[in-house]
């Protein structure tokens, strides 16, 4: 990240200071082939709203939760089995076990198939508000829910109450994280071809990604879904979970949440020895939450970079593949950020950045 911001970026990060971060929601935010153990989401003023559900699927809430921000994740199973997933929301960076306050009060339902925000109890299938907790839990957690063979269910995350804002995790367990066939679409143009599951493999993940000369280590439950062939041919999936950039700035220490998001594939070659090269041409930067000194900025609900490509080679091995790409660039952003796109896209967008992975095989 720039030591050197506009001179004007101090008095806008002041005033936009809040009690909690709002950030980078998206309406569809994508994970494919694999769900990540968590997605790194937020509310916030680029999300949609809706007037959400009380107490159960058919039940409208009352006034005070007829316009809350959502996000929307679509999950997509192309096999012939049914799959079951545990979902549930947490604190950023949660293990599992976390609880959330009334400051991260969350109510989730699950839709067979389609979700219409002016229908909201139209193909709802699962409603939770309070996670089932010895203690008193705001945190939502449908457990159990079937993603049909060849079908697909829309989980929506919503606030509590109108125009609350802040950064949370979705967390993913089940026995379908062990199949590597569940997938989202509905984000961008990125669909997963139908090729029975066992064509799939999962290649555990690590490395580094370097953003402006700021190196942030690739977090583990990171993964790439892919196939290789025979003669070494790739095409599949990243998941990238959800990981931390800090550096010194010229105002003290900036500090962000953030989460690659692959919403267009990859492919190249990875032989048994020997070159290998790997291209990702739909990668997304998005900006969770920020914060300067400690004290939160409110970043708003979208606050994403993209495409960004990876062209990554170096080489294949019996028991790894390790590639890199020592420089690609990072467009500027479209979305309002929370009014501070201009400091942001001077603070991300640019080349001085590099990707390293090693790929277990």
């Amino acid at each position: 990240m720039r030591a050197m911001f506009p001179d004007r970026f101090l008095v806008l990060v002041l005033a936009g200071l809040s009690a909690d971060s709002a950030s980078a929601g998206q309406t569809e935010p994508a994970f494919l082939s694999r769900a990540p153990q968590a997605l790194a989401l937020a509310f916030g003023s680029g999300d949609g709203t809706f007037h959400r559900l009380r107490q159960d699927c058919t039940t409208l809430a009352g006034s005070a939760a007829n316009a809350v921000y959502y996000d929307t994740v679509v999950l997509g199973n192309p096999n012939n089995v049914e799959l079951v997933l545990d979902v549930r929301t947490q604190p950023p960076g949660g293990d599992g076990s976390a609880s959330c306050d009334v400051n991260r009060d969350t109510v989730m339902m699950a839709y067979a198939d389609s979700f219409d925000p002016n229908a909201p109890s139209q193909n709802c299938i699962a409603y939770n508000d309070d996670a089932p907790s010895p203690n008193l839990d705001r945190c939502s957690r449908i457990s159990g829910l079937a993603v049909p063979a060849n079908g697909r269910v829309v989980v929506v995350v919503a606030a509590f109450s109108n125009g609350e804002n802040y950064p949370y995790d979705l967390r993913f367990d089940g026995t379908a994280l062990r199949t590597d066939v569940v997938f989202a679409d509905g984000f961008g143009d990125a669909v997963l071809p139908a090729t029975p599951a066992t064509a799939y493999a999962a290649h555990a993940l690590s490395g580094q990604v370097v953003v402006d000369g700021v190196m942030a280590p690739i977090p583990q439950d990171s993964w790439v879904d892919g196939v290789l062939g025979a003669q070494g041919q790739f095409a599949g999936f990243a998941q990238i979970a959800p990981m931390t950039l800090s550096g010194m700035t010229d105002f003290g220490l900036l500090t962000t949440r953030l989460q690659w998001i692959d919403a267009g594939g990859g492919f190249g070659l990875a032989p048994v020895s020997g070159a290998a090269s790997l291209s990702f041409a739909g990668m997304q930067l998005r900006l969770q939450s920020i914060s300067l000194n400690g004290a939160p900025i409110n970043i708003g609900g979208e606050c994403r970079f993209s495409p960004v490509s990876w062209g990554m080679s170096g080489n294949s091995g019996a028991t790894t593949i390790d590639v890199s790409d020592p420089q690609f660039s990072i467009p500027t952003t479209s979305d309002a950020c929370g009014g501070f796109q201009a400091q942001l896209n001077s603070l991300f967008s640019g080349t001085l950045n590099s990707v390293d992975w090693r790929l277990d095989r």
